[in-house]
């Protein structure tokens, strides 16, 4: 399947930009949005090359004239750990940006705060120790495997607790909320992570996660916890609250928008292009329609 260049180049870029600002606000102490030599020196690197990156030879470093240091130095530094069958090891994320972040980074930081408290509760089997081997976390997969399904299900549980609440608010219906926002919001961290491994040259990663989201959601995420109900219930089923032609409706819809995401596909020479993006929109557009109109005539 082919790609939009385009798209890969500028999630790539942002993402890019985005670390070499990190880096640089690591360097810039002052927070004046440049590098002096005495800055510089907490980098031995960065301090023997720091003449010849000062372009302008004002004894001091924007962003733009240190981008591409940064980059180089990121890029060997992967081929070194590939070359050794290593993957790159970041450590565990900051709860805190630093004191020079802006304030967006403090608010996405104070937003999921409470999320970032809770993964450092999970094992990460990715440790490794002073001789770079795998540490003695590597054998507690099981218990983060467990402990990631019950955050997601803590996470799940609390965003359609708030989307009932907003419902009530607005004096909608929960179920339009279900397949608009909670459904593009369970839907974008799948696309976000496409992306990255796709950029990264992992298309079948890309594809299987796609594929297997879906397939771990009817096979897990719907029966498990409809089981749980059922046995704390002492056995009793789970009531769906909709009739019996109206969820005929709703099968006979997603087969049909099925069928027709195959075909469309297929008539496209199996190629991800504009032309299927668009029909593809198009698709879920009147799907969302018919959806929505089917709740509202209940």
């Amino acid at each position: 399947m082919a790609y939009n260049s385009k798209v890969e180049a500028y999630f790539k870029e942002k993402e890019e930009k985005k670390i070499d600002s990190t880096d640089f606000a690591k360097l810039d102490t002052d927070g004046d949005g440049l590098i002096t030599k005495e800055e510089a020196q907490k980098d031995s690197q960065l301090a023997q090359e720091f003449d010849s990156l000062d372009k302008d030879k004002d004894g001091r470093l924007n962003i733009e004239e240190i981008r591409q240091h940064f980059r180089t130095r990121r890029q060997k530094r992967l081929q070194a750990q590939q070359s050794l069958g290593d993957e790159p090891d970041d450590g565990p994320t900051p709860l805190f940006p630093d004191a020079g972040a802006g304030g967006r980074q403090w608010a996405y930081a104070i937003i999921a705060l409470p999320i970032n408290l809770f993964l450092r509760i999970i094992p990460d089997v990715r440790t490794k120790n002073e001789k770079g081997e795998p540490g003695c976390q590597k054998s507690l997969y099981p218990i983060t495997f467990i402990l990631s399904i019950c955050a997601v299900a803590l996470f799940s549980w609390l965003m359609v607790e708030c989307s009932e609440v907003v419902a009530d608010w607005t004096g909608g219906d929960p179920r339009v909320l279900a397949i608009t926002i909670l459904a593009g919001g369970t839907s974008v961290p799948d696309l976000l992570t496409s992306v990255i491994v796709t950029v990264q040259g992992h298309g079948d990663m890309a594809i299987s996660s796609s594929i297997g989201s879906n397939i771990f959601d009817v096979t897990v995420g719907a029966p498990v916890p409809w089981l749980l109900y059922s046995w704390y219930h002492g056995g009793a089923p789970v009531s769906v609250n909709s009739e019996p032609g109206t969820m005929a409706v709703w099968i006979g819809s997603l087969v049909c928008m099925l069928v027709a995401v195959i075909l469309s596909i297929k008539c496209n020479g199996w190629v991800l292009n504009k032309a299927l993006g668009f029909i593809m929109l198009v698709l879920y557009c009147v799907f969302l329609a018919v959806a929505c109109y089917m709740v509202v005539q209940e």
